[in-house]
């Protein structure tokens, strides 16, 4: 649920907002910041799903997760074009590489015969975070506003999603099972 409510709450919503209040952008170059992000996220779908399947589903959590964080707090601390540039290829890594352990995980763990109605359920869950990032980061955006004089408020709901983004990914790599390879091919 949290990749897609950091998907949808801060890439795609809080993102601008926080890069046009920081330093005078065009449309144009917004859209490059944005097809560059999410090229490398392409990108790294495929090679993240094989090394999920190689190496287990836990593995590239956290390196995806802290990839993230980092790539989210620089577009919430940065105010310089090219610092954008940089979080941009540093987030679509993060979320490339967390992306497909997710699925992996929730399709691992389907009862069998029940694969369609699990993936339903983490499809479902995946549209709550899609639904409720954009809500709940922009009421911590708005709540922040004006308090700090270098980080913006939207800067500031992208810190706190990147910690809480972090935070579930430790939770995962401590407490859950791995799973891959549980099921016979």
């Amino acid at each position: 649920m949290l990749v897609f409510f950091t998907r949808s709450g801060s890439r795609q919503t809080l993102l601008p907002l926080a890069i046009v209040e920081q330093v005078d952008i065009s449309a144009t170059q917004l859209g490059l910041l944005f097809t560059v992000m999410t090229t490398i996220n392409l990108i790294m779908v495929l090679p993240a799903g094989s090394l999920t399947d190689r190496f287990g589903r836990k593995a590239l959590v956290l390196p995806g997760a802290m990839l993230s964080l980092v790539g989210l707090s620089m577009f919430g601390l940065s105010g310089s074009m090219w610092m954008f540039y940089l979080a941009a290829v540093i987030l679509g890594l993060g979320t490339g590489v967390i992306g497909p352990a997710p699925a992996a995980y929730a399709g691992d763990l389907a009862p069998p015969g029940k694969t369609g109605v699990t993936m339903g359920l983490y499809r479902s869950f995946g549209d709550v975070g899609l639904i409720g990032g954009p809500i709940l980061l922009g009421l911590i955006a708005d709540a922040f506003q004006g308090r700090f004089d270098a980080v913006s408020g939207p800067g500031v709901a992208m810190v706190i999603n990147a910690l809480l983004l972090m935070l579930i990914a430790v939770i995962l790599v401590v407490a859950a099972k791995e799973t891959a390879g549980r099921r016979k091919r």
